[in-house]
């Protein structure tokens, strides 16, 4: 009986053990307004790596839309992280970019960023896919 129970307490700890060193970071977050949406997309690697892509659409004052993607990288540290993005291709990709530090709380990322020498904070927040429906 003892040994059953050793037993099951390391296969317990074997395949949790991975659970609580996963990552706090990767997933789909949101932030939406009037005339704007933003996805950000982060994969985190085991090494505190960030990947992902930041996707943007807004409504430009003459009814036009203006939609734009941009490739992400960072660091990840515990709650706080840095990411960058690249500006484009061509000359652009000369360019340093945006670069971005943030927290992460629950399911809530800040992003904190200079415009124009205004620091400024944006909230997104995560999303699950919706569960599909059968037809």
């Amino acid at each position: 009986m003892r040994t059953f129970l050793g037993r099951s307490f390391l296969v317990f700890i074997v395949l949790i053990a991975p659970l609580a060193c996963a990552s706090r970071i990767s997933g789909t977050y949101v932030a939406h307004g009037k005339n704007f949406a933003e996805l950000l997309q982060l994969t985190e690697t085991n090494n505190g790596q960030v990947n992902g892509s930041l996707s943007m659409i807004s409504l430009k004052d003459d009814g036009s839309v203006k939609s734009e993607q941009y490739p992400v990288s960072g660091t990840v540290d515990g709650g706080q992280f840095n990411l960058n993005a690249k500006l484009g291709d061509g000359l652009l990709s000369l360019l340093p970019g945006a670069t971005f530090a943030g927290t992460i709380s629950g399911n809530t990322i800040r992003l904190q960023f200079v415009d124009k020498g205004t620091v400024n904070t944006e909230s997104l927040s995560a999303r699950r896919p919706a569960p599909s429906r059968p037809m």
